[in-house]
């Protein structure tokens, strides 16, 4: 179970996502720096400035030499609210999550539960804070306080450190496209660290993001895999959420 909500919690951004995938091309042009303000170009190429819906994701995850495939779909409506429904490889639903910023449902229907809470249990239990979320779609997350910091690049490459909540984050910035290459999510003894890296970036309605997501967590040397392959930006859907009927009530403490 653990694995599961973990997945589901740690996708859950997932706050992000991209353009319509049959208009995206393999090649993306330099992105275009107003004045140079890469730090500002970055923050506006980031996907959850919209609502979206990543209709088709596959997921490998990879543990103690052990693998597994999922299928997932992402729902995101601004400026907070998520629905990610995770399914077996054969197309069977293993769980969903319903995330705000003071809701958190997961359905775990392998094991007939429904894990409810405060968001903020995120942290507590899997080390990535609610805010940070969205970068392991590929966006950038700093403070308000920081948006107005320059920064140089070396090489097409800039990497600097930024705090965000109680976490110090190393991005590194791909400073042609406007995106970030990579992030480093600094933890604790508890929580362990994230190391995030994006690569086979597509460009749709101005925006680039990642088509691989890899997601590496040191304290339990789990791999994360995630191949985006149909995504719609500017979706305008619903968002409902239909609690397991019957499951057992369980709180993230």
């Amino acid at each position: 179970m653990r694995k599961i909500g973990l997945i589901l919690l740690i996708l859950v951004v997932l706050t992000e996502s991209c353009a319509v995938s049959r208009k995206a091309h393999k090649t993306v042009s330099d992105a275009e720096i107003r004045n140079g303000n890469i730090l500002e170009a970055v923050l506006e190429n980031n996907i959850s400035n919209n609502n979206f819906y990543i209709q088709k994701a596959t997921i490998t995850v990879t543990q103690n030499e052990i693998s597994a495939k999922f299928l997932a779909s992402l729902k995101f409506r601004k400026p907070d609210t998520i629905l990610l429904v995770l399914k077996s490889k054969l197309g069977i639903e293993a769980g969903r999550a319903f995330i705000t910023h003071d809701t958190i449902l997961v359905n775990d229907r392998v094991n007939k539960k429904l894990m409810t809470g405060d968001p903020k249990k995120i942290k507590t239990k899997y080390g990535i804070e609610p805010a940070m979320l969205n970068i392991i779609l590929g966006d950038m997350i700093i403070n308000e306080n920081d948006k107005e910091r320059k920064i140089n690049c070396s090489g097409g490459i800039s990497s600097n450190d930024f705090n965000v909540g109680s976490r110090k984050i190393e991005y590194t910035i791909d400073c042609r496209r406007g995106k970030i290459s990579k992030a480093y999510i600094e933890g604790d003894v508890t929580s362990g660290n994230i190391d995030l890296e994006f690569r086979d970036f597509l460009k749709d309605r101005n925006l680039i993001r990642p088509g691989l997501v890899v997601i590496n967590d040191d304290l339990t040397s789990m791999k994360i895999e995630m191949k985006i392959e149909k995504m719609e930006i500017g979706w305008n859907g619903k968002i409902d959420f239909v609690p397991g009927n019957g499951y057992k009530i369980v709180r993230l403490k």
